[in-house]
């Protein structure tokens, strides 16, 4: 099913289907035609209905060409001519298509980084966990992973920094390309743990955009692989080539051989290719099998390789098999254990409770925030949100606190010897068994290892509930009870 394009320049990926709109004004049928090229009065090459490829549906001020199964050779002009019986007033509308091969894969597996790498790997030899080097990738994968929910932690991209050094720079994967990463789309919480995070990944945030983070790489999250080198099997002067290979987007190319590295992915995509016999090809097999360059005609014909990212290759609007309709902003912070606050430690009480909430931005585990309440009175505690009243006067405690990424202390826990067990206010001055629920849409994030609780801001401004590691150092929030 493929769903009506507009504009007068689009690339569709290939083997999808694509619509053109062709809409003239008035209810009157009109003799109207589709064709490969452009008449100046006239259809010239007509398209013939033919059910396997091209369906035509015309009605009254419409006719709309729809293509199906693209292949490269679908690419180039389209043109709707619509003849008006008014002289030397033909309407025509011209399409200029590209069909491209796609080179980003979204896999919704749940892996630790090292195994994701390793998987994408596994693809080819040119293949590796997604390079966002420039704004082109960066717009790329928006696109791709537009229609994606992904999940509270996010997905894995090709970053990596070194284990052995606190200050190593992040890195791209493969030195293939330039590794020593320059454009940068980092999360405005970056770094959550510069000592013990040494893989990228990729949130969303708020307002919909993607950033990196830093993570743990044990952390099993879906990831993106990228192909970046591309043989094809047509023979095409070096020109046209050329010319082929930049028409699939901004960032690519002819395969340049900048390194050995890329001599060595270059041999191993063409291993089991049958390349054409000749002394003047650009690379030619020698005897032992190795890859060399030589000089050759402009004019010779033949196969080439592509190496890069198209710029424009999502742009048909269709919707990918299997796609979900992303219907919550995530704050990606909650998964963020060792982020603390940058502002001075302070007290802040609720300007319509003042005696029984205090906000205070030191950052300690929860059991040192749980004793540090309780040396304040007899009546003194972790904040127990046990309805609507105490949520929303927490609320506008926080209204104007810029609250760390990982958020803020509450008086929820739950017992460490038992995975199922239940969550607990802290006293018994009040029902311990949590009734009254704000959970976050992500809880619960570690239903083993997480067993204290927090309260995060997301992307609408709301305060949801999240579990914790007991030892991640936060604010939080003491109440007094009178």
């Amino acid at each position: 099913m493929s769903s009506p394009v507009f504009g007068t320049e689009i690339s569709v990926l290939e083997g999808t289907s694509v619509t053109l709109v062709c809409r003239y004004l008035g209810a009157k049928k009109l003799d109207k035609c589709w064709s490969r090229a452009s008449g100046t009065f006239q259809c010239t090459d007509p398209i013939k209905e033919e059910q396997s490829k091209y369906k035509v549906n015309a009605g009254d001020g419409t006719v709309n060409l729809t293509i199906l199964n693209l292949q490269p050779a679908d690419s180039g002009s389209y043109c709707c001519t619509v003849n008006v019986p008014i002289s030397f007033n033909d309407l025509i509308q011209i399409y200029s298509l590209r069909v491209v091969k796609d080179y980003l894969h979204y896999f919704n597996e749940s892996k630790s980084w090292i195994n994701a790498l390793e998987f994408c790997k596994s693809r080819g030899s040119t293949s590796n966990l997604v390079h966002i080097t420039n704004q082109t990738v960066q717009a790329d994968v928006t696109q791709l992973l537009a229609n994606v929910e992904l999940p509270c932690g996010g997905v894995w991209i090709g970053l990596e920094r070194s284990i052995f050094e606190w200050s190593a720079p992040w890195l791209w994967t493969s030195s293939a390309v330039e590794k020593v990463v320059e454009h940068r789309q980092w999360h405005s919480c970056f770094p959550l743990n510069p000592i013990n995070y040494h893989c990228g990944k990729m949130v969303r945030v708020g307002n919909g955009e993607l950033k990196w983070l830093d993570a743990s790489c044990h952390q099993e999250l879906p990831f993106i692989c990228e192909d970046y080198l591309h043989y094809f099997n047509e023979s095409k002067s070096w020109i046209n080539a050329l010319e082929f290979c930049k028409s699939r987007g901004s960032t690519s190319n002819l395969v340049h051989i900048t390194n050995q590295i890329v001599q060595a992915d270059v041999t191993q995509l063409l291993a089991n290719v049958e390349l054409p016999w000749g002394e003047c090809g650009l690379m030619v097999r020698v005897g032992n099998g190795e890859l060399k360059w030589l000089d050759a005609s402009c004019h010779q014909e033949l196969p080439f390789i592509f190496e890069g990212a198209a710029s424009d290759l999502f742009f048909s609007q269709q919707s990918l098999d299997g796609s979900f309709t992303d219907t919550r902003a995530v704050d990606p912070c909650p998964t963020s254990p060792d982020r603390k606050p940058t502002s001075s430690p302070s007290s802040t009480t609720s300007p319509l409770h003042p005696d029984y909430l205090h906000y205070f931005n030191e950052s300690k585990s929860w059991i040192n925030a749980l004793e540090f309440c309780k040396s304040r009175g007899s009546t003194s505690n972790l904040v127990h949100i046990t309805n609507q009243t105490v949520q929303a006067d927490v609320t506008q405690l926080l209204a104007n606190v810029e609250l760390p990424c990982g958020g803020v202390w509450i008086g929820l826990e739950r017992s460490i010897f038992e995975w199922s067990a239940p969550w607990l206010w802290t006293s018994s001055d009040v029902e311990k068994v949590v009734k009254y629920r704000e959970w976050h849409s992500c809880f619960p994030l570690n239903p083993i290892n997480y067993h204290c609780g927090k309260m995060v801001r997301v992307g609408n401004g709301e305060l949801k509930w999240l579990d914790a590691s007991c030892h991640q150092e936060l604010p939080f929030i003491c109440e007094d009870l009178h």
